[in-house]
């Protein structure tokens, strides 16, 4: 019996001493000295190695937040400073795509912020800010997170060359949600830059002249010593030796498709900026001049000619794209279209 008891006494000696022991290691972690919270967005990247180059742009990061949305989410927003080093116009949107997520799943960018000035303008509009050639601008990026602390892992790339891109990773978990209003947030305006000057020296038109065949509906006889046919085009059928003026031709059939190609062609223009419209004469026809920019194709005018049933032809529809407006409806270029010949069939 006394050994039985001896047995039962050590037994509870050591499951005291084994609790005294955990006690003493919780203790021990409780002392240890925690890390101070994150007091800017800097301390947040786990990876940033910018800035990076993109598109002929160069990138830098200017700040991460958390922003409470309209649909009682929070956006993650980063933001950036861009600066044109090419020689053409950039817009961040057509420059720059981005990609947010968090554990390998994509998050949502469909919701936008709208800013606090009751301009009607949101942070998304930032993108579309103009940058001429040494030229800089602010613009933001922001999705809707899925957990308010997992990292986010952010890849940004080249709009048109996925393969060049960088990736870098962000601690979330110390940002405070912060107000858009509380962001400081810059002017909507690009900063610096140069105007892009081209010239072209003025042609004389040798006669030279070279047959296009829209699908047997249209036969345009055109200036070959100017223009050439491009086969990879999607867009443009005919484009200049130095590639400064594309020409499309699109023709209609029937009275209710050349109305159709009318308004669908006006929206596209008002829709954009540096919006004009007009009535002229080209190759012998009157025609509605739409003219516009948009970042993506450059300065473009939609010149809809009314041939009214000649030949079965309700309409022929030019779309003019030059990289510079004095170019697009100059001399250079209503001389080339009204050396063409259009001929039904």
């Amino acid at each position: 019996m006394k050994h039985l008891f001896c047995i039962l006494m050590a037994l509870i000696l050591l499951i005291t001493l084994a609790a005294c022991g955990g006690e003493k290691k919780s203790a021990a972690e409780t002392e240890r000295p925690q890390s101070a919270p994150q007091a800017s967005a800097d301390q947040n990247l786990v990876s940033y190695d910018g800035p990076y180059q993109l598109g002929g742009c160069e990138l830098r990061l200017t700040g991460t937040w958390l922003v409470p949305d309209s649909f009682g989410d929070t956006q993650f927003v980063l933001g950036f400073e861009l600066e044109n080093r090419s020689q053409e116009k950039h817009t961040p949107y057509w420059t720059v795509s981005s990609i947010l997520s968090q554990d390998g799943r994509t998050l949502n960018s469909y919701a936008d912020l709208s800013l606090p000035d009751a301009s009607g303008s949101t942070l998304m509009d930032y993108s579309m800010i103009e940058v001429l050639p040494g030229g800089s601008c602010p613009f933001y990026v922001h999705s809707t997170l899925a957990d308010l602390k997992k990292p986010v892992h952010v890849r940004l790339s080249d709009m048109f060359n996925d393969d060049d891109s960088y990736e870098f990773d962000v601690a979330i978990e110390e940002l405070a949600p912060v107000e858009l209003s509380a962001m400081d947030l810059p002017p909507m305006e690009a900063v610096g830059g140069a105007e892009i000057v081209e010239t072209h020296e003025p042609i004389e038109l040798s006669g030279e002249t070279a047959v296009f065949n829209y699908y047997d509906k249209l036969t345009l006889t055109y200036p070959s010593d100017f223009l050439a046919e491009d086969p990879d085009s999607f867009l443009y059928n005919l484009v200049s030796v130095d590639a400064s003026v594309k020409l499309g031709v699109y023709a209609t059939d029937s009275a209710d498709n050349a109305q159709a190609k009318r308004d669908e062609w006006a929206g596209y223009a008002e829709a954009s900026t540096e919006y004009t419209v007009s009535e002229m004469t080209v190759a012998g026809y009157p025609a509605l001049v739409y003219t516009y920019y948009e970042p993506f194709t450059g300065y473009n005018a939609k010149l809809l000619l009314d041939l009214n049933g000649d030949g079965g032809l309700y309409g022929v529809n030019f779309d003019v794209c030059t990289s510079t407006q004095d170019l697009l409806l100059g001399d250079l270029v209503m001389n080339v279209l009204n050396s063409l010949t259009l001929t039904a069939g």
